[in-house]
């Protein structure tokens, strides 16, 4: 419900979460040569930030960016006081040219700014996940016996020939749940499952350093298929639980990580948990936790997933 009382859709969701669709294309309005769109079209972008961030980020949600934007020093050349720098921030973000302010509400997994020294990749992330758990709450999936679960660990681990899970209906409603969506990237039943292999031969695969996959909350179901099943020395999926949350300790890691020239950044958007020297020493603690070195209520260490047992 607005608060005008009028009902509404929190559209998108995932990687779509922002939800600024789109005006133009490379070559177009944004692209290469493009004159770049109208005043009226930033206004609406302009308008569309503001109203987010009113009615999704929380009062603990500005204090926590500001301390984590101060402690770095990455803002102190503006001399802003605490309860300062968010808005500012906020309003330089709000008066940026329309292609700008397309890219900051998109999907993108980052956007090398200047006002990422003050603090907008952290903005990001953090008013997507506050439009995911409200996009829950609104279509009352929060109700779901799993739920508290999944937003504590960022995982659910379900046996699918299990008959008290449903079913491909039982299947549907954790997408739903976890997702916030009613048919947006939902599949139709009977779901249909693809093997897919993922066996990689080659010396330094990427995917075997422990990552984000971007900036906002997002959903992927791995399913295991017995026999073959996969061991441990096949190298299988693993994953920290609690890493999901916009913790302090993340955010110091990922404001870090977003800093320019932001080479790492730049050129793999999916952070690494290593993948830039800054940020490993801005978050020691929070590497360390993932790794399993040390611990914090912030996130567990990475553990293997494997099949359930029979």
């Amino acid at each position: 419900t607005k608060p005008s009382g009028d009902p509404g859709v929190l559209s998108g969701g995932l990687f779509h979460i922002l939800q600024a669709r789109p005006k133009g294309a490379a070559g177009g309005p944004c692209g290469k040569g493009g004159a770049g769109l109208g005043p009226e079209v930033q206004a609406e972008l302009s308008s569309g930030l503001r109203q987010r961030v009113e009615r999704f980020i929380t009062a603990g949600d500005r204090e926590l960016l500001e301390q984590v934007v101060e402690a770095s020093g990455t803002a102190k050349d503006a001399n802003l006081g605490r309860g300062q720098l968010f808005p500012t921030l906020l309003e330089e973000a709000s008066s940026l040219g329309a292609c700008e302010l397309q890219e900051v509400l998109s999907g993108a997994r980052f956007v090398p700014h200047k006002l990422n020294a003050w603090g907008l990749h952290l903005l990001r992330s953090l008013l997507a996940e506050r439009m995911a758990e409200a996009r829950i709450r609104a279509r009352g999936y929060n109700s779901h016996p799993d739920y508290p679960t999944w937003r504590r660990d960022g995982l659910l681990v379900k046996d699918l020939d299990d008959p008290a899970l449903g079913g491909d209906e039982g299947v549907l409603r954790l997408l739903r749940m976890v997702s916030g969506e009613d048919t947006f990237g939902i599949p139709e039943i009977p779901l249909r499952w693809q093997p897919r292999n993922v066996t990689v031969e080659a010396a330094g695969d990427p995917q075997n350093q422990l990552h984000i996959d971007t900036f906002a909350p997002i959903v992927k179901v791995w399913v295991f298929q017995n026999p073959p099943g996969v061991e441990l020395s096949q190298g299988p999926l693993l994953f920290s639980r609690g890493s999901q949350r916009n913790t302090e300790a993340k955010l110091r890691w990922m404001h870090a990580y977003a800093q320019l020239p932001a080479v790492e950044a730049r050129s793999e958007p999916s952070f690494r948990l290593r993948g830039c020297a800054g940020a490993t020493a801005a978050a020691e603690d929070f590497v360390g936790a993932v790794e399993g070195t040390s611990q914090m209520e912030a996130a567990a260490a990475a553990q293997p997933l494997l099949p359930l047992p029979g």
